[in-house]
């Protein structure tokens, strides 16, 4: 039986009106995800949780053809706090490096202990040059004179294990995150520096890596980040900041 046209035209409505809410659906389900609240942006990628929004997120561009496995890229973003307190951001990790570390500037993540000071070599080789002095002026009044021949050797046990700790490439536990405010990174060499050390395999320009950044308090997000194709700007990109409620 062939139904009537005004019933075929309603029940083509309500398909269409089916489908449309689906699709609706889907699209608030997505947004609650953290992971897929994730938007392309020009000079990168930008993610958001809680009340803190991440911008430009992207790898700078490796000086030479790509980053080698092994070696160690910088990441340039800005977070912003839209909140009414304050945050930190805590770690960073991704699967295609070893670590992450976060220095306070440039200058902290380039720096290379100096070697080692040769001083405590030249004060053991004069030491076998006075014993003998000694031992012939009076050799046995001498005998105990072998004691100050083991006072170098705790002198110079000394001397190479506080000289690693001071010389240590300075790291920051945390990227404190005022609220109300934009703070950028990697972009001047005053700012901030979030460094992936040891790559497990190599980059090049274009190249997408998931990556995770955690917040003290807002949370952690994972979202796409790709290996920028040129260098980024001089200045840093301007970021509205709309103060929300949330913590």
């Amino acid at each position: 039986m062939i139904a009537p046209a005004g019933s075929r035209r309603i029940g083509i409505g309500v398909a269409a009106a089916a489908g449309a809410l689906l699709a609706l659906g889907g699209c608030a389900a997505g947004q609650r995800a953290q992971t897929a609240d994730v938007t392309s942006v020009l000079d990168g990628v930008a993610a958001n949780v809680g009340s803190i929004a991440l911008r430009a997120v992207t790898v700078t561009p490796p000086s030479a053809s790509g980053y080698a496995k092994g070696s160690n890229a910088t990441v340039q973003l800005v977070i912003v706090n839209d909140g009414l307190s304050d945050d930190q951001l805590i770690g960073i990790s991704t699967p295609v490096a070893a670590g992450a570390r976060m220095f306070a500037d440039e200058a902290a993540s380039t720096f290379t202990p100096p070697p080692p000071s040769p001083t405590p070599t030249d004060t053991t080789s004069s030491n076998p040059s006075s014993t003998p002095t000694d031992t012939t002026s009076s050799t046995p009044t001498d005998t105990s004179s072998a004691t100050p021949s083991s006072t170098p050797t705790d002198t110079t046990g000394a001397t190479p294990s506080s000289t690693p700790t001071e010389t240590a490439a300075p790291t920051l536990a945390a990227i404190d995150l005022p609220a109300g405010r934009a703070t950028s990174i990697g972009y001047t060499p005053d700012l901030p520096v979030i460094q992936l050390q040891s790559l497990t395999r190599g980059l090049f320009p274009s190249q997408a890596f998931p990556i995770t950044f955690q917040f003290a308090k807002a949370g952690s997000v994972t979202f796409t980040v790709a290996v920028h194709l040129a260098s980024g700007p001089a200045t840093t990109p301007s970021i509205d900041i709309a103060p929300t409620a949330e913590g």
